[in-house]
């Protein structure tokens, strides 16, 4: 019985030692954070939003029928040198045309980077990313700033927005040009 205590003893130990290290690195971190000014927590903020969404977009290339007709009219329009794209996406309900928004950003990057196929995948990484920080920039001028930071990071976490704002689907930048 003796032995099952002290044993019992010594993990009871070793947990509180790790409890009080793990406390005082949160409260290193909290006050770091705390410190920081504000534009350079919309730094932080920009990359773990971008941790997140690239380490989601690494594992996961999805390389659907949208994304691959995007990609044959746009190599088609730099193979004949017509750079002018007049009409947007087909919308998959209804029959009407998005605005050619999303296609000329789709063939001016394509020409920046030699047509590589994965060019729209990290443009939404990117555009998905900087939305945390346009949303604390709106929120600042409306809400309570005590809970800007939450409810951002939050939004630069969340399951959902992670996994929509990691692959070239055209819908997935709208969060962004929304506002």
């Amino acid at each position: 019985m003796e032995f099952l205590n002290k044993k019992l003893l010594t993990i009871v130990m070793i947990f509180t030692k790790k409890y009080i290290y793990l406390n005082n690195m949160f409260q290193k971190t909290t006050n770091l954070i705390k410190n920081l000014s504000f534009n350079k927590k919309l730094l932080l903020l920009f990359l773990i939003a971008l941790l997140f969404r690239l380490n989601y977009g690494f594992y996961s290339n999805s390389f659907g029928q949208d994304v691959a007709r995007d990609l044959v009219l746009i190599e088609n329009k730099i193979t004949n040198k017509d750079f002018l794209v007049s009409y947007g996406p087909k919308a998959s309900v209804g029959n009407f045309y998005l605005p050619p928004l999303y296609y000329q950003v789709h063939l001016i990057l394509s020409l920046i980077t030699f047509n590589n196929p994965f060019v729209m995948k990290f443009f939404v990484i990117i555009i998905e990313s900087l939305t945390p920080i346009l949303l604390a920039l709106i929120l600042r001028l409306i809400k309570n700033k005590k809970y800007i930071w939450f409810l951002t990071l939050a939004y630069a976490v969340a399951p959902i927005p992670t996994i929509f704002g990691s692959f070239a689907w055209n819908p997935n930048t709208i969060p962004f040009f929304q506002r």
